[in-house]
């Protein structure tokens, strides 16, 4: 199986990113003439849901007491900001597009696109870590999520791909995927040194029959 990780373009504007969706079926998808599913949100139209564990239109969200999700107004049309809990280590928010158990389904045979647009607010070492993709139905609650902790890499026993940054090393974001129960695969840094408040996109195609 190969994998690598490129920059391609642009990686900071709205703009869909042509090396990832260049062969992506979108529009028959979405008229019906090929079998798939597509999604899409730019949260323009956003309810955030609570953290206590409220689904909303589209979204789930979980988090620790006092962590919020809120619409970000102003600054950058359409995006959201999570609010960590302040005063304590660890605090999660997890945000599901469906419900609690999540909404896509694929298999090794299925092609996947993806791409997801992000910006941290600090790159300081021990302050914020995200994952960013797709993770095992069922295992989103809080205390049993693909990130568990500032210092360790993604619970080994869930199956996930995606992008994921530590906080403990707040700079550096990784591509990576494993099967649950096997072993962590770590396709590259995706950047060495992204910067503060600095929107990036993350996204990777996998064509299932390939393999790749």
């Amino acid at each position: 199986m190969t994998n690598t990780v490129q920059y391609r373009g642009d990686v900071s504007n709205r703009l869909s990113s042509a090396s990832i969706w260049h062969d992506c079926p979108w529009l028959e998808i979405k008229s019906g003439t090929v079998d798939g599913h597509a999604f899409f949100d730019d949260f323009i139209e956003f309810d955030p849901p609570t953290i206590a564990g409220e689904a909303t239109d589209k979204y789930y969200g979980i988090g620790d007491t006092t962590a919020t999700i809120t619409s970000l107004a102003n600054t950058d049309h359409g995006a959201i900001n999570f609010n960590p809990a302040a005063g304590t280590d660890n605090d999660q928010m997890i945000l599901v597009r469906g419900f609690e158990s999540g909404f896509a389904r694929f298999g090794p045979s299925d092609k996947v696109w993806f791409e997801g647009r992000l910006s941290k607010a600090s790159i300081a070492n021990n302050a914020l870590g995200f994952f960013l993709g797709f993770t095992e139905p069922e295992n989103i609650g809080i205390g049993d999520v693909t990130l568990q902790d500032n210092d360790t890499d993604p619970d080994l026993s869930e199956d996930f791909i995606g992008f994921n940054c530590l906080a403990a090393d707040g700079d550096v974001v990784e591509c990576i995927y494993q099967e649950g129960g096997g072993t962590l695969v770590n396709v590259g840094d995706v950047n060495t040194a992204i910067a503060a408040a600095t929107f990036y996109k993350y996204g990777f195609r996998f064509d299932g029959p390939a393999g790749q």
